[in-house]
């Protein structure tokens, strides 16, 4: 008769809770068990900014080599964690991937995934606020990042567990992507250099819960060379949520720093409660079209969102 063999995350599950009753980490064993570690078994769920669930619950994973677990106390600083060797989360249903805690306390986990995370250098991180910082802003400096899949829970509160022993707490992460890609255009201006800003509100930014400081601005270079007749710039953006999108300014500047033209996207976007829904996609794409006067200004003409609109309108730019 053949052998049924266990899994093999049955057996490391298994070993580990060996390991644990031969430290003494029982209830049964002695009474003071106020130094077991206690362990948080994170289960990961993907589902797009809108909050459906990803098809294909795992396709997060083909481009994510770089799995990072964070924990943070009430006050906001960062919780040591015993990691397991494994640099993914786990990829089968039936498979977790455990953290091991050895404090108590309420404390605050955030999970991210991304193809690399050089670009924010998060080893630095020493604090929740310093995460929230980190992801906002590096942006800022680099125009093409990949992909950030991120979860956060404040659910996890092992106060009382010192007489318990070791205890095993599930915690659901819900992961979602949180960028945006903003692909804006511009024609009819000279050949020149110009800068293309976004300005994000006060608690704009679609964080979890987490909270923002005040304003955040990325900024990007825009060039139009020789005969070209347009600009194009693409820029990453921490993702802005919906209900704070009509407050985030658009300003588009010159060499000198002179305003050309300058708008909030309720006003290009024209928001309403169904529009907002356009700030659920990865990629937002916009343009502007732009024809010079006799008296040395600049009139908007045109201007189109993602094939939603062609709207006309008069504009005099500075």
């Amino acid at each position: 008769m053949r052998k049924r063999l266990l899994p093999i995350t049955m057996v490391t599950s298994l070993l580990a809770m060996m390991g644990l009753l031969l430290t003494g980490c029982h209830p049964c064993v002695y009474e003071d068990l106020s130094d077991c570690p206690q362990i948080v078994r994170l289960q990961m769920q993907y589902a797009d900014p809108c909050g459906s669930s990803v098809p294909d619950k795992y396709a997060p994973l083909a481009t994510g080599k770089d799995f990072r677990v964070m924990a943070f106390r009430a006050d906001g600083s960062r919780v040591k964690l015993e990691l397991p060797g494994q640099t993914t989360p786990p990829t089968t249903e039936s498979a977790f991937y455990d953290v091991v805690v050895r404090e108590y306390g309420k404390f605050t986990f955030v999970t991210l995934l991304a193809e690399d995370f050089t670009p924010y250098r998060l080893d630095e991180v020493t604090s929740i606020d310093q995460l929230l910082l980190a992801l906002e802003t590096t942006p800022q400096t680099h125009a093409d990042l990949p992909e950030i899949w991120y979860g956060i829970s404040d659910k996890y509160d092992n106060t009382g567990y010192s007489a318990r022993g070791t205890v095993t707490d599930t915690l659901l992460m819900g992961m979602e992507e949180k960028l945006h890609t903003l692909n804006f255009s511009v024609k009819g201006l000279p050949a020149g250099a110009y800068t293309l800003e976004v300005t994000t509100p006060e608690n704009a930014l679609l964080a979890s819960g987490l909270p923002q400081a005040g304003e955040v601005t990325y900024r990007q270079p825009l060039h139009i060379a020789g005969n070209k007749v347009f600009g194009t710039v693409s820029m990453d953006l921490f993702r802005i949520a919906a209900d704070r999108a009509a407050e985030t300014k658009l300003t588009l500047s010159d060499s000198e720093g002179t305003v050309l033209y300058q708008t909030t996207f309720g006003d290009y976007f024209h928001l309403t409660p169904e529009t907002k829904a356009a700030f659920c996609e990865r990629n937002i794409d916009m343009s502007v079209e732009l024809e010079p006067t006799d008296q040395g200004t600049w009139i908007m003409v045109a201007v189109t969102v993602k094939q939603w609109n062609l709207v006309y309108r008069n504009v005099t730019l500075g």
